[in-house]
């Protein structure tokens, strides 16, 4: 290693005084890329985790995700709900459903905490 190399020292960020100049607020920066991509990975990333198409244009409606709202604005609303649903009907939603049933059982049982889940294929 060379001797004219300075480090830095890493300081954690909770351990560092707060500066004037430094807000400790995220900001959105427009960054290139494939707009129709992101849309995609968006539903597709959402839709797993269960939402649907309504949820997801509350989420490029909000001012709160500078990036999707901007997208919207630059496709359209009509545009952008159109390729959301087409996304979706390739990807599908994970849904789920649960149900709660009191069985009488014996009091003692080893394992409270366990529920069990059962998954349904096709529709």
């Amino acid at each position: 290693m060379d001797a004219d190399v300075t480090f830095v020292p890493k300081v954690h960020p909770l351990a560092r005084p707060v500066e004037t100049d430094d807000p400790m607020e995220v900001i959105a920066n427009p960054v290139h890329g494939d707009p129709d991509l992101m849309l995609e990975s968006i539903v597709e990333e959402y839709a797993h985790m269960g939402w649907d198409a309504a949820q997801l244009m509350m989420l490029f409606r909000s001012p709160y995700y500078p990036l999707l709202n901007e997208l919207m604005c630059s496709l359209g609303e009509k545009e952008t709900r159109k390729r959301i649903e087409s996304h979706m009907s390739h990807c599908g939603v994970f849904q789920f459903r649960e149900t709660i049933a009191k069985d009488e059982e014996p009091a003692d049982r080893d394992h409270d905490d366990l529920v069990q889940i059962g998954v349904r294929t096709g529709r």
